[in-house]
């Protein structure tokens, strides 16, 4: 299995599946998670990699390639290169399953404030739909989730599964994130 982008969570995901006994390899673009990770897991192979310029480290074909909070930090043409590589790099029946945020859903009031804490869907359904990270300059963009389905389409995947989670992302639970996570086969 390689996780690329471990660096955020300091590689807990994949040391999890470590402990349920698959072999591990790391990518990241940050050379100081890659050294700190080296430092700490000498036994796993870790590199520092562009997932959107560079081809898939290690010389191995993998089952699984996941990642999480990546791929929108990718151009389009990079997003294409990404989803080639990983699909040149996985073994027949192999899996790439990754997650981004599709949006940000803002409620005009908190839920408290009718005296309930009940946050139905047709409140949501209604909710404005914002940019994420309001004020911040992370570069982070907006994905289609039917257009990137038609990209890994494209480099050769077939999508098997999705999922979406919606949690409350503030403390006044006004603002929820909509995440999204797909499943493709090779």
């Amino acid at each position: 299995m390689l996780e690329i982008g471990f660096g955020a969570n300091r590689g807990a995901d994949l040391l999890e599946c470590q402990a349920r006994g698959a072999t591990i390899y790391a990518t990241d673009i940050g050379q100081k998670y890659v050294e700190d990770f080296q430092k700490n897991h000498p036994d796993v192979p870790a590199a520092v990699a562009n997932a959107g310029t560079e081809p898939l480290p290690f010389g191995v074909d993998y089952d699984i390639v996941f990642h999480r909070d990546m791929i929108y930090y990718l151009t389009d043409a990079q997003i294409g290169f990404h989803f080639r590589s990983v699909h040149e790099n996985l073994n027949p029946g192999g899996y790439l399953v990754f997650q981004f945020i599709e949006k940000d859903l803002t409620l005009a009031t908190p839920a408290s404030a009718s005296g309930s804490y009940r946050t139905d869907f047709d409140t949501l359904k209604a909710a404005e739909t914002d940019r994420m990270f309001r004020g911040e300059t992370n570069p982070l963009r907006k994905l289609d989730v039917d257009w990137l389905i038609g990209e890994a389409t494209k480099a050769g995947f077939t999508l098997k599964a999705t999922k979406t989670v919606i949690e409350s992302y503030t403390p006044d639970e006004t603002v929820f994130r909509v995440d999204r996570y797909l499943l493709l086969a090779k």
